[in-house]
C-alpha cells in the first residue's frame, strides 16, 4: 500500500515477549519475496506494532516502513541486468 507517497507495509506475526524486546532494541527488518518467473523484492525497512485492532489473539499486525526497495524481474538477469529498479525516499 502506499500512503502518502511513500510504501507501507503490514505482516502478521506473534506479539511474543521475546519478539518485542528484540524489536524495541532494533526495530530494522529486511523482506524478501521470490516468484516462481524468478521476480524478486527485497525491502529494508523499520518496523512498529500497528494499533490496528484484529480478533486473532495469536496473531499482531507489524507495520513496515520501508527505506529502500528494490524489485528485480526474473527476466532481466539473462541480459546481465542484476540490479533492477531502486526506490529510496526522496531526501530533504
Amino acid at each position: 500500500m502506499v500512503r502518502d507517497g511513500r510504501p507501507v507495509g503490514r505482516a502478521l506475526t506473534g506479539r511474543t515477549p521475546l519478539k518485542s524486546r528484540h524489536l524495541a532494541a532494533n526495530p530494522h527488518m529486511a523482506c524478501s519475496f521470490w516468484s516462481p518467473s524468478q521476480d524478486t523484492v527485497f525491502v529494508d525497512c523499520v518496523t512498529a506494532w500497528g494499533e490496528e485492532r484484529w480478533r486473532s489473539p495469536i496473531f499482531t499486525p507489524l507495520r513496515l516502513e520501508p527505506w529502500r526497495v528494490q524489485v528485480m524481474r526474473g527476466e532481466e538477469y539473462p541480459r546481465g541486468r542484476l540490479t533492477g529498479r531502486v526506490w529510496r525516499p526522496p531526501t530533504g
